[in-house]
């Protein structure tokens, strides 16, 4: 408790300190932005278990600063929100204070009348060192770092001719050795489409992507990989839009005993504006992905996806999303050295089906308060890792200074 203390105060050091920077911008006239975020998660199933659930209560507090401009070509928003997190059942193996630190950009600019450029940057910096009872170390350090950023660039290249090239990398990574022999990873993307306007309702697509998948280092476990699609867009009404798509995807193995694979792609999607109050969608893909199940390099998934978004009143938006994915693991992506404690579901190939079902409400009270609750259900039935089944419950607010 008494950790906690101290922690509770450096937030609120913080949070002066970033709230003394705002009145400073303000009187200078610089489009700084300040809030306060506090929230409550619940869950049944802490460790995501099948056998022995523990549940346990998150609370966070999140002081965030924002830097807005907006100008005639470009548009920034440069934020940094540290969060300190309680937890009311951290159990033998986490702790029940953990700082998080995150960091971000989005920019875009308008490079010409024909051409934009966008950059999207994040870097979580989570602090949650190792454990020791009595002198012996119960859990190693987990404290990680993880950074996303990506670019994208678009050009109308004809009158009717539109280029999209986006490059996307991501890591994730445990000042841990040991820790991070099984649980380090990053990708690496690069993706190309093409646009052609074929009548005013249908346009050609035309696509070409390239992923490289890396992880720890303690097994050959990288993978690349490559997708070349074709497709088309049809604007079946002024808010109805399909998307139909379908090509080949390779992959190749770092590991040489590991066999190069095949596998056809397919992704169709239908949105529908119906008014300005509300949104649906669905979306089927298929296709291969990097893994969630150690040690296996990737899986071939089937997925269904449906959202939804609307207005429920001026000041309130409900959105909900469900995700149905059959998953297949094959020996075939096992890396050499792999031992049999490291299949955690007991087989080396098989399948995994995920039900993942949300629903949030955000409402504002007045006009610098708002507030959310929400609801996530999550279902793992696998052969190769952990199944189990996790309610989570979630409320929360933020105050706009």
């Amino acid at each position: 408790m008494t950790k906690l203390i101290k922690m509770v105060l450096m937030a609120v050091v913080v949070a002066g300190v970033m709230f003394q920077s705002v009145s400073y911008a303000e009187e200078v006239g610089q489009p700084f932005r300040f809030s306060v975020g506090a929230s409550a998660e619940w869950t049944d199933n802490r460790d995501a278990v099948e056998l022995n659930k523990q549940d346990n209560i998150d609370y966070r507090i999140s002081p965030r600063l924002d830097y807005v401009y907006s100008g005639e070509a470009s548009g920034v928003n440069l934020y940094y929100e540290p969060s300190l997190r309680y937890r009311t059942e951290p159990g033998d193996t986490s702790d029940d204070t953990m700082w998080e630190q995150d960091f971000g950009l989005n920019a875009t600019h308008k490079l010409s009348e024909r051409s934009r450029l966008k950059l999207y940057e994040n870097f979580k910096y989570t602090d949650d060192p190792q454990i020791e009872n009595g002198g012996a170390v119960v859990r190693g350090n987990h404290t990680y770092s993880a950074n996303t950023v990506k670019g994208v660039f678009n050009t109308d290249l004809l009158r009717y001719s539109n280029l999209d090239l986006a490059v996307l990398n991501r890591f994730k990574s445990y000042e841990d050795d040991i820790i991070a022999k099984t649980s380090d990873e990053g990708s690496t993307s690069f993706d190309a489409a093409h646009r052609y306007q074929i009548n005013q309702t249908l346009r050609s697509v035309l696509g070409a992507s390239y992923l490289m998948y890396t992880y720890d280092n303690s097994l050959s476990r990288d993978f690349n990989s490559i997708i070349a699609k074709v497709g088309v867009e049809n604007a079946f009404t002024p808010t109805t839009l399909g998307v139909l798509t379908a090509g080949l995807q390779t992959r190749d193995y770092d590991d040489a005993d590991m066999k190069a694979d095949e596998e056809p792609y397919f992704m169709a999607s239908l949105e529908n504006k119906a008014g300005g109050d509300l949104t649906i969608g669905a979306t089927i893909e298929h296709g291969v992905r990097d893994t969630d199940a150690f040690p296996f390099s990737s899986q071939v998934y089937s997925e269904v996806r449906g959202f939804g978004h609307m207005n429920v009143a001026p000041e309130i938006v409900l959105s909900a999303l469900l995700v149905y994915r059959e998953s297949e693991y094959d020996e075939d992506s096992i890396p050499a050295g792999a031992r049999d404690d490291f299949f955690t579901g007991g087989e080396t190939s098989g399948d995994e089906t995920t039900l993942i079902g949300d629903l949030n409400l955000a409402f504002n009270m007045i006009h610098n308060v708002s507030m959310f609750v929400g609801y996530r259900y999550e279902n793992v039935d696998s052969d190769v890792a952990q199944t189990y089944s996790k309610n989570t419950g979630r409320l929360g607010a933020s105050l706009n200074f």
